[in-house]
């Protein structure tokens, strides 16, 4: 293979696993320390965790293909990344209503950060499902690509059949006034 050759890679995923991992890190750690230390009105901690899942979503749709995930893939993962940032976001309700004072509307302020990034998540899987080809469809495409390019083919090599019928003629044409050309210049010799 020629390493001109554009391949991706869509089997290895330690790359995109580590980007997973990252985002999910960076985003339950920034949930936790902005609602239960910092007590950052939620609308304004939904912020960073859907931030976050927009970049998951830019990185893993990206052309850059040590990252770049089927659609399917990409929509499961998101989904994940929302769900788990709603349980991230219900543990700090919890947390919040075992080890602390807080009053109802903290409480519901952190079950509303796991409601958004749950919306988040659920809108992210819808859109990813939607950039998916069937793989039906892809076969489709495959046969009349492939059909397309026997049609080609076969054109050229009739073409080239034919070339080489033109040369053959001419090469006995050329032998035989070749020959002829010699039988003449025989009896010219000879006489």
């Amino acid at each position: 293979m020629s390493k001109d050759a554009n391949v991706v890679d869509r089997i290895s995923s330690i790359q995109d696993h580590l980007i997973f991992v990252v985002i999910f890190l960076i985003g339950a750690i920034g949930i936790f320390v902005l609602r239960f230390f910092l007590s950052v009105p939620a609308i304004i901690t939904a912020i960073f965790p859907v931030t976050l899942m927009a970049v998951y979503g830019f990185i893993v749709n990206s052309d850059y293909a040590g990252a770049r995930l089927r659609e399917d893939r990409a929509a499961d993962n998101f989904y994940f990344l929302g769900f788990i940032f709603t349980v991230v976001s219900l543990s700090v309700a919890l947390m919040r209503y075992t080890y602390s004072d807080a009053d109802v509307n903290q409480i519901i302020g952190d079950l509303g950060v796991g409601l958004i990034t749950t919306i988040v998540g659920l809108v992210g899987r819808i859109y990813f499902g939607q950039l998916r080809q069937d793989p039906e469809e892809i076969e489709q495409q495959t046969r009349l690509q492939l059909s397309d390019a026997s049609k080609k083919t076969t054109a050229a090599l009739m073409s080239t059949n034919e070339s080489i019928k033109k040369v053959q003629i001419q090469c006995h044409q050329i032998i035989d006034e070749t020959a002829k050309s010699m039988d003449i210049a025989k009896e010219k010799i000879v006489t």
